[in-house]
């Protein structure tokens, strides 16, 4: 009676604390959840939209694309990308499907860690402290509402180690199969998952091998005969961004173990303890090998194959760094509260002291990097999306897109693509096709193409995008061509440097057909009534720049484009009347006037002329 009565009463004490333990644990969760929300916003970094439109092209019947009957694996996440067209054969838009992936893809990655921590160390403190770090992880916290398939993909990896520690072989193999699908990179895990298969069966472990092999070859197979190969061409175009821009392989080791100790982030040494200790305490030996490979494999993967920099990389080693720090730090509490005796209130204190401090500078950084990251998505970001607005409502949809970042601009404008970065468009490719439209984060100085749409990004370090037209001719003048008319506030110097004006001017763009003319031109341009009335005029020797700098038409370079303004009349966009816009040239030596040609331009429903003006 009195041992029944003993096993009563410890249960019923540990009946509260357990219930206190799984309260916390939901507490990180909510306040993960909150996190996330707040990250979010209605943009999704560059590179998201790439996988969008290939979903998209697969629920609309175009196949696995990004521009129709091209069969280029652009992007390097296949299985996302099926995850995303499977939701959008039920109705739901890739945006919205990713956003719903990441959101419940991050809040379990964080249950997942704090689940690997307890296989690790089997405290429950560590176990919290492992999610509270995690959420505090600027890299991580910016790349978790991105629209990527970050947050899905590092939760597959963490959950195939997790499953190994609880001795699920099987499943952990499956799960790293579905990692390597997921990217490339997942054969990291794969590895590591097997190599602890033969450390703890002590044989080579032929059944998760088998298991892998039958994930991964319906889609090797699928991808080599639809692609030609299962590797993404987005892969072998960032090696050569990693050469092009002359960086050096070793950033991602860098970054972990040089850069974090620059903005308050100190767990590298406790992250050293903790392998140590996990290796001395005697913990599961194959699970200390399969987490400590693939994080060796995980980076040197990255040193090896030479990939250009891209932060979310870094983002699945956090869960890993984050459990081997907080097991780092819970040894060295216990080293000390073997020394304090009965000063274990003070150590505490001390420790709790400790932690808060520990914590401040990475709650602080990741507050003002993620505020600043969604600041940026908000900037530019949104102002790529309205550029693909601008070209899917202004162009003809047989028209030819070339950009850099080509993900919104090609998601929203629905335009075939030309991919100056090499992610989705082949070097043959490039060299053979001509766009018929250039998006650049500076206007392009060629002689083919000219800037024809301006949009102010707010952000500094790109201020501006453009939208260049190419192969446009709106009138032969003797050897001068007429390329393009438009209003803009960027005016350019000769020098090729380009100035934001306050006041609105009309920029018309010449370029010489075969050889400069023999003789100088002077410009005019009539704004009139639609009777023919004139309302202002202007005339000048061609060539004149907004800064005062003139070129003679005679004298004019045969591979660019001259850039002329005249400054817009004041009220002509807001006037009351249909107003018309004349440009043409005349001689001054002879007084031969060429006949001008009309403006492109439109009248709104009032009567009153539209001419579209760069938001200041």
């Amino acid at each position: 009676m009195t041992a029944n009565s003993d096993i009563i009463r410890s249960t019923s004490a540990q009946e509260p604390r357990t219930f206190l333990r799984w309260s916390l644990f939901g507490l990180v969760l909510i306040v993960a959840f909150g996190i996330f929300l707040w990250s979010n916003t209605a943009y999704d970094i560059d590179d998201a939209p790439i996988t969008y439109r290939y979903a998209d092209n697969i629920v609309e019947g175009h196949g696995f694309v990004y521009n129709p009957d091209e069969r280029i694996l652009g992007t390097s996440t296949p299985l996302y990308t099926l995850l995303l067209a499977s939701l959008g054969f039920l109705g739901i838009s890739s945006p919205t499907a990713s956003n719903v992936l990441n959101l419940l893809g991050s809040v379990a990655l964080v249950a997942a860690t704090m689940a690997l921590a307890w296989r690790l160390n089997r405290s429950f403190l560590t176990s919290l402290l492992a999610g509270v770090f995690l959420v505090t992880q600027d890299s991580f916290l910016r790349y978790s509402m991105a629209g990527m398939e970050t947050p899905v993909y590092t939760l597959l990896i963490v959950s195939s180690l997790l499953a190994f520690a609880g001795e699920k072989t099987l499943l952990s193999a499956v799960l790293a199969g579905l990692a390597s699908l997921m990217r490339l990179d997942g054969f990291a895990v794969v590895g590591a998952v097997l190599l602890g298969c033969w450390v703890r069966q002590r044989r080579f472990p032929l059944r998760e091998s088998v298991v892998v092999a039958l994930v991964l070859a319906p889609w090797i197979l699928f991808s080599s005969l639809y692609f030609g190969s299962p590797v993404p061409l987005s892969m072998l175009a960032k090696q050569h961004h990693l050469e092009a821009s002359h960086g050096t392989r070793f950033w991602i080791w860098d970054w972990l173990f040089a850069k974090p100790l620059h903005s308050g982030k100190v767990l590298l040494p406790f992250v050293l303890v903790g392998l140590l200790h996990l290796r001395r305490r005697g913990t599961n030996f194959p699970t200390w090998i399969a987490v400590t490979s693939w994080l060796g494999a995980y980076l040197i993967a990255y040193t090896v194959v030479g990939i250009d920099f891209y932060e979310w990389y870094l983002v699945p080693v956090y869960p890993v760094w984050v459990c081997l720090g907080v097991v780092g730090l819970s040894a060295v509490f216990k080293a000390l509260r073997g020394f304090a005796g009965q000063r274990r209130l003070v150590l505490a204190v001390l420790s709790i002291a400790f932690l808060v401090l520990l914590l401040f500078p990475y709650v602080r950084h990741a507050y003002l990097s993620v505020d600043g990251y969604k600041r940026y998505l908000l900037s530019l970001e949104r102002t790529r999306a309205l550029a693909g607005e601008w070209l899917r409502d202004s162009t003809d949809p047989a028209s030819q897109i070339k950009a850099g970042a080509i993900g919104h601009v090609g998601f929203v404008s629905k335009r075939y693509i030309i991919d100056s970065a090499g992610l989705v468009t082949t070097a043959k490719q490039l060299a053979e096709l001509k766009p018929d439209y250039w998006v650049l984060d500076y206007p392009y100085r060629g002689k083919e193409c000219g800037p024809v749409k301006d949009f102010d990004t707010g952000w500094p370090n790109h201020p501006r995008l453009t939208i260049s037209r190419c192969s446009e001719v709106k009138a032969r003048f003797d050897t001068l061509v007429l390329a393009e008319v438009r209003v803009t506030n960027w005016v350019s110097g000769l020098d090729g440097t380009w100035y934001r004006e306050s006041r609105p001017f009309l920029e018309t763009q010449w370029l010489v057909q075969d050889s400069p003319p023999e003789r100088d031109w002077t410009l005019y341009v009539h704004f009139t009534r639609q009777d023919g009335t004139m309302v202002a005029q202007a005339d000048h020797t061609l060539g004149l720049q907004a800064v005062g700098s003139v070129i003679s038409t005679t004298q004019w370079p045969t591979d660019r484009r001259i850039y002329d303004y005249v400054p817009l009349p004041a009220g002509i966009q807001n006037a009351a009347f249909p107003v018309q816009v004349r440009v043409g040239v005349w001689d001054p030596a002879t007084g031969e006037h060429v006949q001008s040609v009309p403006v492109s331009s439109h009248t709104d429903e009032h009567g009153r002329l539209v001419i579209e003006v760069t938001e200041p």
